[in-house]
């Protein structure tokens, strides 16, 4: 075998071609997802305080929008309201229907001193 013609491999630099992974990037990685775990936890909470604001008291509604994400979320927002219906205030018409009966307490109206156009 002539050395020359044989292929050069540099063992130091083969590799399977995928590209290592660090211990920076590893823990980089882990924070990422922790960070984003938490963020998920208080959506959750906050969307079961939503249900419960609504009268759904089970902690499914926590659970709904912790597993199933966007999905989740919009179950809730889409559950219906089980609080008691409040009844409507009084009726307190601002301004009355009807014109003013012109007396002692009410003038009449426009004040003579004004031309009606």
């Amino acid at each position: 075998m002539n050395p020359f013609f044989e292929p050069y491999y540099e063992p130091y630099y083969y590799s399977s071609g995928h590209p290592e992974i660090t211990i920076g990037a590893l823990i980089a990685l882990g924070v990422i997802l922790l960070i984003g775990l938490v963020i998920h936890i208080i959506l959750a909470v906050q969307f079961r305080k939503i249900a419960v604001m609504k009268g759904h008291e089970s902690v499914k509604y926590f659970w709904f929008p912790f597993l199933f994400g966007l999905v989740g979320i919009l179950m809730v927002v889409a559950l219906p309201d089980r609080r008691p219906m409040l009844p409507p205030p009084p009726y307190m018409p601002v301004n009355p229907p009807y014109p003013p009966v012109n007396g002692p307490m009410n003038p009449p109206y426009p004040p003579p001193s004004m031309p009606k156009e």
